[in-house]
């Protein structure tokens, strides 16, 4: 689920586990190859509704491509589950989560990084420091939502900071130029040429 799918799910959460049936439910995502054989065993060892449903709404929002067909047999078991699901805004919550996250994010880099002509640090490097960081407040690391926000965030911390993808021993690896790394001991490849190897493109793909 991508993360407006897991948020509507989340604010909906106390309505579908008190509401769904799933073992109808975990049976048909089964059989079009949503969820694995060891889900559905999960899913029916648990000896109450609520818990069953708790169970397979656990396993689907950490799910690839789970959310629209589960909301298919949501309209199907209770349309207005569905219906509620569906018009549930999680635009204005969103928007708070990202910013709290470029916050956290703006504090972590700022401490860590600094802007420094001709020096480099692999996006890799950035991404334990911050990793390390989510792990130490207890906070949920998700690369994949993570990374937009770094980009963001570095580029107004570092204006003159570019994302650049470079090759290094037959691979390409993005880099940012022009920061480095606060402690006495610089990036493990701060020096490397990345001349004439990349794009100079400061966004995600």
């Amino acid at each position: 689920m991508n993360p407006e799918q897991r948020l509507k799910i989340q604010l909906k959460f106390d309505v579908l586990v008190d509401g769904l049936l799933v073992d109808e439910i975990t049976d048909k995502l089964y059989s079009k190859k949503v969820i694995e054989h060891d889900d559905l065993q999960r899913v029916h060892s648990e000896k109450t509704d609520r818990d069953k449903a708790r169970c397979l709404i656990g396993i689907l929002i950490t799910s690839e491509n789970s959310y629209d067909p589960f909301l298919r047999e949501i309209e199907i078991a209770r349309p207005d589950l569905a219906e509620k699901l569906k018009k549930t805004d999680v635009e204005e919550e969103l928007k708070k989560e990202e910013d709290e996250r470029i916050k956290f994010l703006s504090s972590v880099v700022g401490k860590r990084f600094r802007f420094v002509e001709k020096k480099s640090v692999p996006e890799k490097d950035v991404l334990k420091e911050i990793s390390y960081e989510y792990w130490q407040t207890g906070k949920k690391y998700n690369e994949q939502e993570i990374k937009p926000s770094l980009i963001e965030c570095i580029q107004k911390l570092f204006p003159g900071a570019i994302r650049k993808k470079v090759k290094k021993k037959n691979t390409k690896v993005w880099k940012y130029r022009n920061i480095d790394k606060t402690e006495l001991e610089t990036s493990e490849d701060e020096e490397e040429s990345d001349s004439d190897t990349g794009l100079f493109l400061f966004f995600y793909i």
